[in-house]
Protein backbone atom coordinates (compact mmCIF):
# COMPACT_ATOMS: atom_id res chain seq x y z
CA UNK A 1 0.00 0.00 0.00
CA UNK A 2 1.47 3.68 -0.64
CA UNK A 3 0.54 5.57 2.42
CA UNK A 4 1.62 8.55 1.15
CA UNK A 5 -0.81 8.28 -1.70
CA UNK A 6 -3.96 6.89 0.68
CA UNK A 7 -3.31 9.63 2.98
CA UNK A 8 -3.50 12.15 0.31
CA UNK A 9 -6.90 10.92 -0.17
CA UNK A 10 -7.98 11.24 2.86
CA UNK A 11 -7.36 14.83 3.79
CA UNK A 12 -8.54 15.94 0.14
CA UNK A 13 -10.00 19.33 1.04
CA UNK A 14 -8.70 19.74 3.90
CA UNK A 15 -6.07 22.91 4.52
CA UNK A 16 -4.83 22.54 7.57
CA UNK A 17 -4.46 19.85 10.24
CA UNK A 18 -2.96 18.97 13.34
CA UNK A 19 -1.59 16.38 14.49
CA UNK A 20 -1.33 14.37 18.06
CA UNK A 21 2.80 13.81 17.95
CA UNK A 22 4.50 11.79 20.90
CA UNK A 23 7.39 10.55 18.86
CA UNK A 24 6.19 6.88 18.92
CA UNK A 25 6.32 5.12 15.26
CA UNK A 26 2.13 5.78 14.32
CA UNK A 27 2.35 9.59 15.31
CA UNK A 28 6.27 10.20 14.01
CA UNK A 29 4.90 9.15 10.73
CA UNK A 30 1.60 10.64 10.82
CA UNK A 31 3.17 13.56 11.40
CA UNK A 32 5.92 13.08 8.40
CA UNK A 33 3.24 12.69 5.79
CA UNK A 34 0.89 15.36 6.76
CA UNK A 35 3.56 17.93 6.67
CA UNK A 36 4.72 16.50 3.22
CA UNK A 37 0.65 17.35 1.90
CA UNK A 38 0.38 20.36 4.16
CA UNK A 39 3.72 21.85 4.65
CA UNK A 40 3.34 24.69 7.55
CA UNK A 41 -0.23 24.14 7.53
CA UNK A 42 0.15 20.87 9.07
CA UNK A 43 1.72 21.39 12.93
CA UNK A 44 2.36 18.51 15.51
CA UNK A 45 0.75 18.87 19.08
CA UNK A 46 3.36 17.49 21.57
CA UNK A 47 1.83 17.16 25.21
CA UNK A 48 4.83 16.78 27.29
CA UNK A 49 3.62 15.30 30.89
CA UNK A 50 5.49 13.59 33.57
CA UNK A 51 4.49 10.42 31.96
CA UNK A 52 7.18 10.71 29.55
CA UNK A 53 10.65 10.26 29.73
CA UNK A 54 13.42 12.60 28.85
CA UNK A 55 14.77 10.43 26.64
CA UNK A 56 11.22 10.50 24.62
CA UNK A 57 11.33 14.78 25.05
CA UNK A 58 14.88 14.38 23.60
CA UNK A 59 14.02 12.14 20.42
CA UNK A 60 10.57 13.65 19.88
CA UNK A 61 12.18 16.90 19.52
CA UNK A 62 15.03 15.47 17.73
CA UNK A 63 13.05 13.48 15.22
CA UNK A 64 10.28 16.65 14.59
CA UNK A 65 13.33 18.80 13.80
CA UNK A 66 15.10 16.01 11.32
CA UNK A 67 11.50 15.58 9.43
CA UNK A 68 11.21 19.45 9.35
CA UNK A 69 8.06 19.45 11.12
CA UNK A 70 6.35 22.22 12.97
CA UNK A 71 5.80 21.41 15.98
CA UNK A 72 4.07 22.98 19.18
CA UNK A 73 4.66 21.47 22.75
CA UNK A 74 2.42 22.21 25.49
CA UNK A 75 3.36 21.20 28.98
CA UNK A 76 1.79 19.74 31.77
CA UNK A 77 2.53 19.16 34.92
CA UNK A 78 0.15 20.58 37.34
CA UNK A 79 -0.80 17.92 39.80
CA UNK A 80 -4.55 18.99 40.24
CA UNK A 81 -4.97 18.52 37.11
CA UNK A 82 -3.13 14.81 36.54
CA UNK A 83 -4.47 13.83 39.79
CA UNK A 84 -7.25 11.84 38.01
CA UNK A 85 -4.07 10.36 35.84
CA UNK A 86 -1.92 9.49 39.35
CA UNK A 87 -4.65 7.68 40.93
CA UNK A 88 -3.67 4.85 38.33
CA UNK A 89 -7.61 3.65 38.40
CA UNK A 90 -8.57 1.31 35.29
CA UNK A 91 -9.95 4.55 33.93
CA UNK A 92 -6.06 6.22 33.96
CA UNK A 93 -5.72 6.15 29.98
CA UNK A 94 -8.98 7.72 29.34
CA UNK A 95 -7.77 10.33 31.63
CA UNK A 96 -5.04 10.87 30.32
CA UNK A 97 -5.97 10.82 26.84
CA UNK A 98 -8.45 12.97 27.20
CA UNK A 99 -5.83 15.39 28.54
CA UNK A 100 -3.65 15.03 25.62
CA UNK A 101 -6.80 15.59 23.05
CA UNK A 102 -8.01 18.85 24.91
CA UNK A 103 -4.62 20.16 24.81
CA UNK A 104 -4.24 19.32 20.48
CA UNK A 105 -7.75 20.77 20.46
CA UNK A 106 -6.66 23.99 22.31
CA UNK A 107 -3.45 24.34 20.29
CA UNK A 108 -5.33 23.77 16.98
CA UNK A 109 -8.46 25.99 17.66
CA UNK A 110 -5.97 28.83 18.35
CA UNK A 111 -4.48 28.62 15.23
CA UNK A 112 -7.61 28.25 13.19
CA UNK A 113 -7.45 24.64 12.82
CA UNK A 114 -10.39 22.04 12.58
CA UNK A 115 -9.35 18.81 11.25
CA UNK A 116 -7.12 16.92 14.24
CA UNK A 117 -5.42 13.68 13.74
CA UNK A 118 -3.66 11.01 15.80
CA UNK A 119 -1.62 7.75 14.48
CA UNK A 120 -3.83 5.19 16.16
CA UNK A 121 -3.58 1.97 13.29
CA UNK A 122 -5.82 -0.29 12.38
CA UNK A 123 -4.01 -3.57 15.17
CA UNK A 124 -5.08 -0.92 17.87
CA UNK A 125 -8.09 -3.26 18.88
CA UNK A 126 -11.55 -0.47 19.85
CA UNK A 127 -12.34 -2.18 23.04
CA UNK A 128 -8.32 -2.70 24.08
CA UNK A 129 -7.65 1.29 23.94
CA UNK A 130 -9.16 3.18 26.47
CA UNK A 131 -8.23 6.43 24.81
CA UNK A 132 -10.29 5.40 21.80
CA UNK A 133 -13.38 6.86 24.04
CA UNK A 134 -11.63 10.35 24.53
CA UNK A 135 -10.57 10.34 21.04
CA UNK A 136 -14.06 10.71 19.83
CA UNK A 137 -15.19 12.80 22.40
CA UNK A 138 -12.71 15.28 21.00
CA UNK A 139 -13.49 14.78 17.70
CA UNK A 140 -10.27 13.19 16.62
CA UNK A 141 -10.19 10.92 13.64
CA UNK A 142 -7.14 8.26 13.02
CA UNK A 143 -6.72 7.97 9.50
CA UNK A 144 -4.70 5.09 9.26
CA UNK A 145 -7.08 2.86 11.75
CA UNK A 146 -9.69 4.07 8.80
CA UNK A 147 -7.74 3.22 5.86
CA UNK A 148 -6.78 -0.14 7.09
CA UNK A 149 -3.03 0.25 7.93
CA UNK A 150 -1.48 -2.01 10.21
CA UNK A 151 1.24 -1.51 12.95
CA UNK A 152 3.62 -3.61 10.56
CA UNK A 153 3.11 -1.37 7.80
CA UNK A 154 3.99 1.33 9.87
CA UNK A 155 7.00 0.12 10.84
CA UNK A 156 8.03 -0.60 7.72
CA UNK A 157 7.31 2.52 6.14
CA UNK A 158 9.31 4.54 8.67
CA UNK A 159 12.09 2.30 8.85
CA UNK A 160 12.34 2.62 5.30
CA UNK A 161 12.78 6.85 6.48
CA UNK A 162 15.78 5.21 8.45
CA UNK A 163 14.19 6.94 11.12
CA UNK A 164 13.04 3.60 13.27
CA UNK A 165 16.51 3.36 14.91
CA UNK A 166 16.18 7.41 16.87
CA UNK A 167 12.90 6.36 17.97
CA UNK A 168 12.57 5.96 21.62
CA UNK A 169 9.53 3.19 22.70
CA UNK A 170 10.20 3.96 26.67
CA UNK A 171 5.78 4.09 26.40
CA UNK A 172 4.03 5.77 29.31
CA UNK A 173 6.09 5.65 32.10
CA UNK A 174 2.67 4.74 34.36
CA UNK A 175 2.77 1.22 32.67
CA UNK A 176 5.90 0.39 34.95
CA UNK A 177 3.50 0.65 38.23
CA UNK A 178 0.43 -1.99 38.93
CA UNK A 179 -3.02 -0.82 37.83
CA UNK A 180 -4.49 0.23 41.34
CA UNK A 181 -1.43 1.78 42.84
CA UNK A 182 -1.55 5.32 43.62
CA UNK A 183 1.65 7.32 42.63
CA UNK A 184 3.03 10.52 41.84
CA UNK A 185 5.69 12.66 39.47
CA UNK A 186 8.32 11.77 42.09
CA UNK A 187 8.19 7.62 41.66
CA UNK A 188 8.28 7.90 37.82
CA UNK A 189 11.76 10.34 38.48
CA UNK A 190 12.60 7.25 40.52
CA UNK A 191 12.21 4.52 37.62
CA UNK A 192 13.25 6.57 34.83
CA UNK A 193 16.36 7.28 36.93
CA UNK A 194 16.73 3.28 37.94
CA UNK A 195 16.29 2.63 33.82
CA UNK A 196 19.03 4.61 33.10
CA UNK A 197 21.40 3.27 35.65
CA UNK A 198 20.44 -0.42 33.91
CA UNK A 199 20.89 0.97 30.35
CA UNK A 200 24.69 2.64 31.23
CA UNK A 201 25.35 -1.02 33.65
CA UNK A 202 24.20 -3.16 30.90
CA UNK A 203 23.98 -1.45 27.70
CA UNK A 204 20.58 -2.57 26.51
CA UNK A 205 19.28 0.19 24.47
CA UNK A 206 15.47 -0.59 25.62
CA UNK A 207 14.62 -1.21 29.10
CA UNK A 208 11.46 -1.17 31.36
CA UNK A 209 11.35 -1.60 35.22
CA UNK A 210 7.82 -2.49 36.46
CA UNK A 211 7.40 -2.03 40.42
CA UNK A 212 5.26 -4.82 42.10
CA UNK A 213 6.96 -6.85 45.70
CA UNK A 214 9.99 -6.40 43.33
CA UNK A 215 11.73 -4.64 40.41
CA UNK A 216 10.94 -6.52 37.18
CA UNK A 217 13.58 -5.74 34.51
CA UNK A 218 12.56 -6.39 30.98
CA UNK A 219 14.34 -5.75 27.38
CA UNK A 220 14.14 -6.75 24.24
CA UNK A 221 14.54 -10.78 23.85
CA UNK A 222 17.99 -10.58 21.91
CA UNK A 223 19.19 -7.89 24.81
CA UNK A 224 18.43 -9.91 27.71
CA UNK A 225 21.63 -12.00 27.72
CA UNK A 226 23.31 -8.09 28.25
CA UNK A 227 21.46 -7.72 31.51
CA UNK A 228 22.46 -11.65 32.92
CA UNK A 229 26.16 -10.84 31.60
CA UNK A 230 25.53 -7.94 34.05
CA UNK A 231 23.67 -8.68 36.91
CA UNK A 232 26.60 -9.07 39.24
CA UNK A 233 27.12 -5.62 39.08
CA UNK A 234 23.98 -4.01 38.38
CA UNK A 235 21.63 -5.77 41.43
CA UNK A 236 23.81 -4.68 43.76
CA UNK A 237 23.33 -0.57 42.24
CA UNK A 238 19.28 -1.44 42.33
CA UNK A 239 19.70 -3.23 46.32
CA UNK A 240 21.14 -0.12 47.25
CA UNK A 241 17.95 1.69 46.16
CA UNK A 242 15.83 -0.28 48.25
CA UNK A 243 14.52 -2.49 45.23
CA UNK A 244 14.48 -6.30 44.68
CA UNK A 245 15.51 -6.82 41.67
CA UNK A 246 14.30 -9.78 38.66
CA UNK A 247 15.18 -10.01 35.27
CA UNK A 248 12.23 -10.86 33.19
CA UNK A 249 13.54 -13.77 30.51
CA UNK A 250 10.93 -13.63 28.23
CA UNK A 251 11.58 -10.47 27.59
CA UNK A 252 9.35 -8.28 25.89
CA UNK A 253 8.63 -7.41 21.94
CA UNK A 254 6.51 -4.00 21.93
Amino acid sequence: MDILSELRKYVRGTEKAAVAYSGGFDSTLLLKLMTDILGKDCVGVFVDSPLLSQRQRDAADAIASEIGARVVRVRVDDERVMEKVFRNDPERCYFCKTLIYGEVRKVASDLGIDVCLDGENSDDKEDERPGRRAAREFGIRSPFRDLGIRKQDVVDAVSSLNLSERIVKDTCMATRIPSGTVFSEMDLRFIENCEEIIRQTSGVFQVRMRLSDKATILTAPDEIRKLIDSRDLLFPLLRNMGLEPVIDMNGYTG
